[in-house]
């Protein structure tokens, strides 16, 4: 048994799910110790799946009003003596679910551990009350690169580790017991728009369409990218990526593996084969993307060609 699987794991009959619920503190702290900080789930089956089935694990953890809804792939079956099997799940969370996770996570140890001293959630000092009011009254006029605190020219990596280290820091779960009036309803609103502006930040077809709005002098800018500009972007990521996190990472596997293949004629056709895998994973995630299928049928189409 893979440690801290849950009893409480059920199986939708239209697609393959996971339903893991949680009622003692202690036992989702120790499924989230050994196994969800890995980005790996053990879960009960009654029959046999292959590895690389798509999955989706839903974990609902004692007391919290949302559910996580996870993205994964079984990577490992393993049969049990009683009946069944046992599936290890590679999972994805995304970073809105980890900023809240690590939230949750942070006041759920303090609740059970009240006297150890790095767990309590001390009131932000007068100082730090001030900073987020402030904040939160100039968000508005505040380019998303400025409420994020990052470079125009920032790249992913470290996008990412910015909006990790905020969402950390800015968490509404961290000041629900806040006593001074009005701060929760401005950190919930700083926190909206930290999702806000990584969401079009990181996102480069979203990015550009924001960074054009931002040419010229300060009082002309677009300082938030409207609903129909992030609509008609969404719709340009989606045909250049995938709409999913892993349909998305195999996607960019499978052209990984054509560019390092380029100036190499001996490794192309394996190359056009192993690309070709890698879209056969991704379209298992995304089976409606038309971007994939197209892609796949060219690849197939060059493995098929008489070699001369």
């Amino acid at each position: 048994m893979f440690p801290g699987e849950s009893s409480d794991a059920t199986f939708d009959g239209s697609r393959l799910a996971a339903r893991l619920r949680f009622e003692d503190p202690v036992r989702f702290l120790e499924f989230y110790d050994r196994q969800l900080r890995h980005a790996v789930v053990g879960v009960r089956h009654p029959a046999s799946v292959p590895p690389g089935t798509p999955m989706l694990v839903i974990v609902s953890p004692p007391g919290a009003p949302d559910q996580l809804r996870l993205a994964g792939i079984v990577n490992r079956v393993t049969p049990r003596p009683e009946g069944g099997v046992r599936l290890r799940v590679d999972v994805v969370i995304e970073p809105n679910a980890q900023g809240w996770l690590e939230g949750y996570l942070l006041g759920l140890r303090a609740a059970l551990h009240p006297r150890a001293p790095t767990t309590p959630m001390p009131t932000p000092a007068v100082e730090q009350q001030a900073e987020l009011f402030r904040l939160a009254e100039q968000l508005d006029d505040m380019t998303y690169y400025q409420i994020l605190g990052v470079d125009a020219e920032v790249d992913s990596d470290g996008l990412k580790r910015r909006y990790h280290e905020l969402t950390r820091l800015y968490h509404p779960d961290l000041f629900h017991e806040a006593p001074t009036p009005g701060l929760l309803d401005a950190v919930q609103r700083l926190y909206r728009r930290i999702n806000e502006a990584y969401a079009v930040i990181k996102s480069p077809p979203r990015r550009r369409r924001y960074d054009e709005g931002l040419q010229g002098p300060p009082h002309t800018w677009k300082r938030r990218l409207d609903a129909t500009a992030q609509a008609d972007a969404a719709r340009q990521e989606r045909f250049r990526r995938g709409a999913t996190r892993l349909g998305d990472y195999y996607w960019r596997l499978a052209r990984e593996v054509l560019e390092q293949a380029r100036g190499s004629e001996a490794g192309v056709r394996p190359a056009l084969r192993e690309s070709a895998r890698l879209l056969r994973t991704a379209r298992a995630f995304e089976p409606d993307n038309d971007h994939f299928r197209h892609a796949l049928d060219q690849i197939n189409d060059r493995l098929t060609a008489p070699e001369y």
